[in-house]
């Protein structure tokens, strides 16, 4: 059976078709659009109309798509930055003006159940039992840790509303990033993030979710064509990070767009997106994570009903 799912996101727009046979999954088709959604979100508590209309092009595009591969199923969720907005009501209606899809906005905890789903199906499939795993997913507007065991169920769930797009409209405005703005958010961040922690086993496997992880694996692979294949599975480690985070923050946007891996739309929330990655991994006393691809999209697919 062919399914498809769409997940609207605080910085992008994604599609996932894959084909289910013989109890295994095989990705089709994958694209991605940063439209920054989430942008203003924080400050307004609106979807700004710009951002509306980007994203409901991208849509339109993936929907030009789906009518191509026609898949049997098509789901289509979006998260943080709808979820937050109070004009969220004319956005799911306009898109299902323009492209005839139904929108669900998943709650935070269906949110992070999904994710922690997909990561787990990708890096231990069909079940294998390698004990209780850590899932860390840093988004656009929020970030979530979900505690639980290889067969994909959940123990635990913690969220917090920090995200790579929300810090940095809250505490970085000039780039190369003044130290100052630096610190500023490095302790706000840490602040909040001391709260997903809390009541977590901290000697578990951590596994990243989301654009800040598998971006920072690419960075490190050095990929100039974006492969999900080649980044699960990838570890990063706490001492690569800071390197990384720190000459990233001293870099113009026009010199962070020159480091393969880095696609064009991040680079001026990577930094936040690694600083919130970097003080996770300081407060779970973790010095190593590994990367899944495979996240809320696959997790939406994986489901039978969401």
């Amino acid at each position: 059976m062919m399914k498809a799912a769409i997940d609207i996101g605080t910085n992008s727009v994604r599609l996932l078709i894959g084909d289910w046979k013989d109890g295994s999954f095989k990705a089709i088709r994958r694209e991605l659009t940063i439209t920054r959604l989430g942008q203003g979100v924080d400050n307004s508590g609106k979807l700004s109309p710009d951002a509306m209309s980007k994203t409901v092009r991208a849509i339109e595009n993936f929907a030009q798509i789906l009518e191509q591969e026609n898949p049997e199923q098509v789901h289509v969720i979006a998260t943080s930055a709808v979820r937050d907005a109070i004009n969220r009501k004319e956005f799911i209606s306009l898109i299902k003006e323009r492209t005839g899809l139904t929108v669900r906005v998943l709650t935070g905890e269906e949110e992070a159940r999904l994710s922690f789903k997909g990561a787990v199906e990708t890096l231990y499939p069909k079940g294998k039992n390698i004990g209780l795993l850590g899932v860390l997913d840093i988004g656009g507007g929020s970030t979530e840790l979900m505690f639980g065991d290889s067969s994909g169920a959940i123990a635990a769930i913690n969220s917090v509303q920090v995200g790579a797009v929300r810090m940095t409209e809250r505490y970085i405005s000039s780039n190369p990033i003044k130290k100052e703005e630096l610190l500023n958010f490095e302790k706000a961040a840490r602040t909040e993030l001391r709260k997903l922690v809390k009541g977590f086993d901290q000697s578990i496997e951590l596994i990243g979710v989301g654009g800040t992880i598998t971006t920072a694996a690419a960075m490190e692979q050095r990929m100039f064509n974006y492969s999900a294949e080649q980044v699960t599975g990838v570890v990063l480690r706490d001492e690569n990070l800071q390197l990384l985070y720190h000459q990233l923050a001293a870099m113009s946007l026009e010199e962070r767009l020159n480091i393969p891996g880095l696609q064009r739309g991040r680079e001026d929330v990577i930094v936040a997106g690694l600083g919130i990655l970097i003080i996770m991994m300081d407060l779970f006393n973790c010095h190593e994570l590994t990367v899944s691809d495979g996240d809320l999209l696959l997790g939406v697919l994986l489901e039978k009903t969401i």
